[in-house]
């Protein structure tokens, strides 16, 4: 019986150490789980696809919730406010192919329904009041194209422009100018006749009319007539009764025609 025992004693101690694991085994598995996410910060793409995407949408929509508590001032938004300012700079250019660079950048912001802030309306009116001169013809014809779209899209802002944009555009009727260029004129003037309040150009010419400093040819007096006339056609006739427009009598009228 006493050998018995002894050769179980023997057995046991014999088996122990075999399936007894290592002392660092149990260490390596709860610590494992921890250091996983640490490890994958200095590794390369493609391990932990799954974790690194769901991490890239979190960013994501991080960065949309900061851009909306902040009244859209994103990453996208500044570059936005970057690429305008790029286009002003090349669209005030001395030089005519970068002036035509920014146009065709100013069409495709405006095109894709880019307003403008205070800032940059102020700025470009001032740019475009120039180009109205603009000695280049490719560069006015790409003009007159541009300013059709902002006018479409920025209608409700430049009313305080738009004694410049009505008067120069009548006084281009006057110009020796392509056929093609002159059609474009025609449109950014039946675009501006239906974007702006009647009663507000019909008072801007009467005072162009009055105002003894303008001298213009007789093709441009022509020109305006004519638009004077149209818009007449679609005002209301209260219009005239109540006050709401002005109706002057040019200092001389016959010399005037």
């Amino acid at each position: 019986m006493q050998r018995v025992s002894q050769t179980v004693s023997s057995h046991q101690q014999t088996l122990r150490p075999s399936v007894r694991p290592p002392s660092g085994f149990l260490l390596t598995l709860v610590l494992l789980p921890q250091r996983r996410p640490v490890r994958r910060r200095f590794e390369s793409p493609g391990i932990y696809s799954d974790d690194d995407a769901n991490s890239d949408a979190s960013s994501a929509c991080s960065e949309r919730s900061f851009g909306s508590r902040n009244g859209g001032a994103g990453p996208h938004f500044l570059r936005q406010t970057e690429d305008v300012a790029e286009v002003l700079n090349h669209c005030a250019s001395s030089n005519w192919s970068e002036r035509k660079e920014g146009l065709l950048g100013l069409q495709n912001l405006l095109k894709g329904q880019r307003t403008l802030s205070r800032v940059e309306l102020k700025r470009l009116c001032e740019i475009f009041t120039r180009m109205f001169a603009d000695p280049h013809s490719k560069v006015f014809s790409m003009f007159l194209e541009t300013l059709v779209d902002f006018i479409v899209l920025h209608r409700d802002d430049l009313q305080d422009w738009l004694f410049v944009l009505l008067t120069q555009l009548l006084k281009k009727m006057g110009a020796d100018l392509l056929g093609s260029v002159q059609a474009k004129v025609q449109k950014a003037l039946d675009v501006t006749r239906d974007s702006f309040p009647l009663e507000l150009q019909f008072n801007i010419l009467m005072r162009f009319i009055v105002d003894q400093t303008q001298t213009p040819n007789l093709k441009v007096k022509v020109a305006i007539l004519r638009y004077i006339e149209a818009l007449a056609r679609q005002m209301d006739p209260a219009d005239f009764r109540d006050g709401t427009v002005s109706v002057f009598t040019p200092p001389h009228p016959v010399s005037w025609v």
